[in-house]
């Protein structure tokens, strides 16, 4: 029987990271790394995925969406026209994204420190002849270690039991297919719907809920292909299904949310970075 562990799981899918490969290497893609601040070439199948990271559950589950995610994005990918899908193709589509923004490593990362304060504070409150046979070592460790089981557990959970109601709110927004038109690609990372709220949201209150008001989201689907999801209380309802971007600004702007979203890794069909270099340089933390 298979280790769970040992099973290589993508948060990324395969398929999708494909849309961005380098022209005539339609399994390798251009990867630049935050961390190291270097460039790579490397095959979709070895990147946006890690040893175990989903038990064996949730990775039938998340194949289960792929599936069917598969050819509604090749129907857009090709007719470049929301209009050709159907409602059940929406549908389909709305729960993958859904699961996209639920599934990453960076959704993992950013549940954890509210769950180490907590277990700070319990232990924090115990008595110390309870404490006396624990090195502060032990106590830092026993944290670390529950605080991950508690946000693989928690990220479990929400991809079991509410997907269905996300990607209702995401039905509920407006769909617009944005189409570059320039010749800087369009990112996408290992953290791939980015949401963003000019609104400024009132302390210790989210704002990039699917409900927020003023929320707009985008999925880069190509180079050349972003679906965008925006409040229509706040931005209005728009006229058409489809913008074209010809400006290099709109693009700048899309990459430079990505990358400020991603987790660690970007991806691209082309090996130009220069704006993620100069990203990091102005803003390094």
């Amino acid at each position: 029987m298979t280790n769970a562990k040992t099973v290589l799981n993508h948060y990324v899918p395969k398929f999708y990271l494909k849309n961005f490969s380098i022209l005539g290497l339609g399994k390798s893609v251009w990867c630049f790394d935050k961390d190291l601040k270097k460039k790579f070439k490397i095959n979709v199948k070895n990147i946006g995925c890690e040893k175990g990271f989903y038990s064996q559950e949730i990775e039938t589950y998340l194949s289960g969406i792929e599936s069917k995610a598969s050819p509604v994005l090749k129907k857009i990918i090709n007719h470049k026209d929301l209009k050709k899908l159907q409602w059940h193709e929406r549908e389909i589509l709305a729960s993958f994204i859904a699961v996209q923004d639920n599934r990453t490593h960076e959704v993992r990362e950013t549940m954890k420190p509210a769950t180490k304060q907590l277990l700070e504070w319990i232990i924090a409150s115990m008595p110390d002849e309870n404490k006396k046979s624990l090195s502060t070592e032990e106590i830092k460790n026993y944290i670390n270690r529950k605080a991950e089981e508690m946000a693989v557990e928690t990220q479990e959970d929400v991809l079991k039991e509410s997907i269905e109601q996300f990607s209702n709110m995401l039905l509920g927004l407006q769909w617009i297919l944005l189409e570059n038109n320039t010749e800087i690609p369009l990112w996408t990372s290992d953290n791939p719907v980015n949401k963003v709220n000019p609104i400024k949201a009132p302390p210790y209150m989210p704002n990039l809920g699917y409900l927020c008001a003023g929320v707009a989201i985008y999925f880069p689907l190509t180079p050349k292909l972003c679906l965008s999801l925006y409040d229509m209380a706040h931005y209005g309802l728009l006229p058409s299904e489809k913008r074209i971007m010809h400006s290099t600004q709109n693009i700048i702007y899309q990459n430079h949310v990505l990358f400020a979203r991603s987790y660690r890794h970007i991806f691209s069909n082309d090996d130009n970075f220069e704006l993620a270099k100069k990203i990091l340089k102005d803003s390094p933390t």
